[in-house]
């Protein structure tokens, strides 16, 4: 009977010795890929403006979901010749864009897909994402945005806080509310917008190693709205619910180190939840609208601007929710281009 005590002993000590090692592990394995990320990411190369005496040519791939609203194809060729004018009247630089193609979003994840595996990326796409769920982690993420910023921009972006709640509660409770109601608007199926598939496709960390490691465009359109909840959100984005607009990254293929994405589905959805935040955007106004956005995602493309929250009237500065209609309404062409003194060049993405 010892003996089997002893062996019973043993055996509950080998497991608890041993699971040790996983949890350490596990902590190993954070700092790995946050120290193999910050490496890739400090040895990029400085940006540097994009020389204004030539024309540039930008590739362009449309990736679509096929249960998604898309725009015409009358639509696509308008925003992008409207792109071009504008990108020139407001930022000087004379562009062309060359449409290379047009892929369905699941193949291209598939093709894609061989970047999430690299070490250097393990980092964003294992520690980023925060799951609806965690909602402990999200809260953290609310309170860690809105340091960065005075109770003047925060109250500009968010409302105040009703009598007794903080404004991390206060910020915390719309998003948690309005990312919920993005994800319940329905596809072309009936069925709602986010699934196990599409948690992917709506994920911006994904997006954000995708740019990196993009070969054959320069700038993606796509028809998916990217609403995710990951740790490096910034305020716009938290007051949006999780709605990143359009983004430029970092990329180590092409010649303007550089890759965009823009999104399209939160300017023509007509799901309630977009109709009510959003509003009807007049068809007549949609790609002047939608243009005014991609000019803004050209400032960091082809000028390497920061981000920009308190200039008024300048395309610089992001919309600071889902209303573009009345974001576009608010733009001052005599704001551009910008004074030297007002610009914050950056050297990374």
């Amino acid at each position: 009977m010892k003996k089997i005590y002893l062996f019973i002993f043993i055996a509950f000590f080998n497991v608890f010795c041993n699971s040790k090692p996983e949890k350490s592990s596990s902590q190993d394995s954070y700092k790995e890929a946050k120290a193999n990320y910050l490496r890739m990411y400090k040895l990029l190369p400085d940006l540097k403006p994009i020389n204004k005496s030539k024309e540039h040519i930008i590739r362009v791939l449309y990736v679509e979901d096929p249960l998604l609203p898309s725009l015409s194809k009358e639509q696509k060729v308008n925003l992008l010749s409207e792109t071009e004018k504008l990108t020139y009247k407001l930022l000087g630089y004379r562009i062309s864009f060359k449409v290379i193609g047009k892929e369905n979003i699941k193949s291209f994840f598939n093709r894609m897909r061989v970047s999430f595996k690299k070490p250097e990326f393990r980092y964003p796409i294992l520690y980023w994402p925060v799951p609806i769920t965690n909602t402990k982690k999200i809260l953290s993420v609310v309170k860690k945005a809105i340091r960065k910023h005075d109770n003047t921009t925060l109250e500009r972006y968010f409302g105040k806080p009703s009598s007794g709640k903080s404004m991390a509660n206060h910020i915390f409770k719309l998003f948690m509310k309005r990312i919920n109601a993005i994800y319940n608007e329905k596809d072309q199926n009936g069925k709602p917008l986010f699934n196990r598939e599409r948690s992917e496709w709506f994920s911006f960390p994904h997006w954000d190693v995708i740019a990196y490691n993009l070969k054959d465009a320069d700038f993606i359109i796509t028809n998916i709205v990217l609403a995710s909840s990951e740790s490096t959100m910034p305020i716009y984005v938290i007051n949006r619910g999780g709605v990143t607009s359009a983004f430029v990254e970092n990329n180590f293929h092409n010649d303007y180190k550089a890759v965009g994405v823009f999104a399209t589905y939160q300017y023509i959805s007509k799901g309630k939840y977009f109709i009510k935040k959003r509003g009807v955007i007049p068809n007549n106004l949609l790609i002047p609208v939608m243009s005014h956005i991609f000019v803004h995602e050209m400032g960091h493309f082809l000028m390497r601007l920061d981000e920009y929250y308190n200039l008024k009237g300048s395309v610089h500065v992001a919309p600071i929710d889902l209303n573009y209609l009345k974001w576009y309404k608010s733009i001052d062409p005599s704001a551009h281009p910008m004074k030297p003194k007002e610009m914050k060049i950056l050297k990374k993405y």
